[in-house]
C-alpha cells in the first residue's frame, strides 16, 4: 500500500512538474534583466554559443558620454537622472535600451507567432529570419574607451556568427564601436548611410565622444569618407567647421531641404548607389534627432522641422531590402521626453521594419538559387 502511495505521488509530481514548465513557457515572458522583457519577447542570447545561426541580433548600448552644454562647452557624462525640463542639456540616452524594450512588447512575436499582414498574406517574420536579444553591453560609467572595447568584443561576437547587429543605443558615439566591430571581422570596405540633424564631424583625436565618432571610423575602419552619405542635415547647432570638413573629405550631404525638393525614394536611391561604389555592404545609423519633434519628441537636441517619422521608415524599407546590410543603430533617445511612449513605438517599428527588409531579402535571394 506505501509503495502504491509512493508511485502515485511520483506520478501527481511529475505531472505538476511538467505542467508548471508548460505554465512558464506560456506565462512567463523572456526576460533580459529584472522585468524588462527581450526586445519583441524573442529567445536572449546569454552567450555568444547562443548565437548560431541567427540572422539578425539586437544588442544594446547604454552607453552616454559627452552631452552638449552650449555650442562650445561639452560635459563628461550624461546627467543622472535626466531632467524632464532641461533644454540644452538634455540627457538619458543610457536608459534608452531599457525603455526600447519595455515598449517592444507591442510588436511581441508571441502574440500572433510575428504575422504581418501587411506585407503579405499569412507572412510570419519568424519563417524567414531567426532574430534573438544580446542583451547589454556592460558599460564602464566615466571610461568611454573601455566601454567602447567592451561594446566591440560583444558586436563581434554577432558580426562573426554571420549576423546583423541591431543596436539600440546610447549616444552618437556608438557607430564607431558597432563600426570597428564590423570592419575588424569582415573583408572589404563598408559605406555607411547616417541619418542626423548634425555633422559630427570632429576629427579622430581625444576621447571618443559624438562629434568625432565618425572621425574615429575613418581613421581606423575600412571605411572610405566618399563612401559616407549623410541625410537630414538642418539647423543651427552644427559647427560651421562640420560643414567644411564634410566638403574637405567628399562625403555627400543631402539637407532637409535636399529631402523635400527630390523626396526621400530619390535622395535613398542615391545615396544607395554613393555607399555601395566599391564597398561590399552598408551601414545604417539612425540620430533621432533626425526626425522632427512633432512626431518623435523623445530627443536630447531637438530641432523643429524634421524629417518625418514615415519618411525614415520608408528609407529603412528600402535600405533593408536592397542593400546588403552591415548593421542598424539607433542612437540618442532620450526616454524622459517622450510622450505616453509614442517615440518608443516608433523606434520599435523602424527596428521591425528594418527585420521584414531583411526577411524579404533573404526569401527573394533563397528563391533565386
Amino acid at each position: 500500500m506505501d509503495e502504491l502511495k509512493d508511485n502515485r505521488l511520483s506520478v501527481q509530481s511529475n505531472w505538476q512538474a511538467k505542467n508548471v514548465a508548460a505554465l512558464e513557457a506560456a506565462f512567463i515572458r523572456p526576460r533580459v534583466y529584472g522585468d524588462t522583457p527581450s526586445f519583441m519577447e524573442l529567445p536572449v542570447a546569454w552567450d555568444a554559443d547562443d548565437l548560431k545561426g541567427a540572422d539578425a541580433i539586437f544588442v544594446g548600448i547604454p552607453w552616454e558620454g559627452d552631452r552638449i552644454l552650449n555650442s562650445t562647452t561639452f560635459a563628461t557624462m550624461g546627467e543622472r537622472p535626466a531632467d524632464p525640463d532641461a533644454i540644452l542639456t538634455r540627457s538619458g540616452a543610457y536608459d534608452a535600451p531599457e525603455y526600447i524594450r519595455k515598449y517592444s512588447v507591442h510588436y511581441s512575436v508571441l502574440s500572433s507567432g510575428g504575422l504581418w499582414p501587411e506585407v503579405g498574406p499569412g507572412f510570419r517574420l519568424p519563417d524567414h529570419v531567426k532574430v534573438v536579444d544580446y542583451r547589454d553591453v556592460e558599460v564602464k560609467e566615466w571610461d568611454v574607451e573601455e566601454t567602447a572595447r567592451r561594446a566591440i568584443d560583444k558586436v563581434s561576437d554577432i558580426v562573426r556568427a554571420g549576423a546583423v547587429p541591431l543596436v539600440i543605443g546610447g549616444d552618437h558615439s556608438i557607430p564607431y564601436m558597432v563600426m570597428k566591430a564590423i570592419s575588424d571581422n569582415t573583408q572589404g570596405k563598408t559605406g555607411i548611410v547616417f541619418f542626423d540633424t548634425h555633422y559630427d564631424l570632429t576629427p579622430a583625436g581625444g576621447r571618443l565622444n559624438a562629434g568625432n565618432a565618425l572621425g574615429r571610423i575613418f581613421a581606423s575602419c575600412q571605411v572610405d569618407p566618399k563612401n559616407l552619405v549623410e541625410i537630414g542635415i538642418r539647423g543651427t547647432q552644427s559647427p560651421a567647421e562640420w560643414a567644411q570638413v564634410a566638403e574637405w573629405i567628399g562625403c555627400t550631404v543631402f539637407t532637409i531641404t535636399d529631402v523635400e525638393k527630390v523626396g526621400m525614394h530619390e535622395v535613398i536611391a542615391r545615396a544607395i548607389e554613393i555607399a555601395s561604389q566599391d564597398t561590399e555592404r552598408i551601414y545604417v545609423s539612425l540620430d533621432v534627432d533626425v526626425i522632427d519633434p512633432l512626431h518623435f519628441p523623445a530627443q536630447k537636441y531637438p530641432d523643429a522641422f524634421g524629417l518625418t517619422a514615415r519618411q525614415v521608415r520608408e528609407a529603412l524599407r528600402v535600405l533593408s531590402r536592397e542593400t546588403n546590410l552591415a548593421g542598424f543603430d539607433i542612437c540618442c533617445i532620450g526616454p524622459a521626453y517622450d510622450h505616453k511612449g509614442t517615440s518608443a513605438l516608433i523606434a520599435n517599428r523602424f527596428y521591425v521594419e528594418v527585420l521584414i527588409g531583411l526577411a524579404l531579402r533573404k526569401r527573394s535571394m533563397t528563391n533565386d538559387k
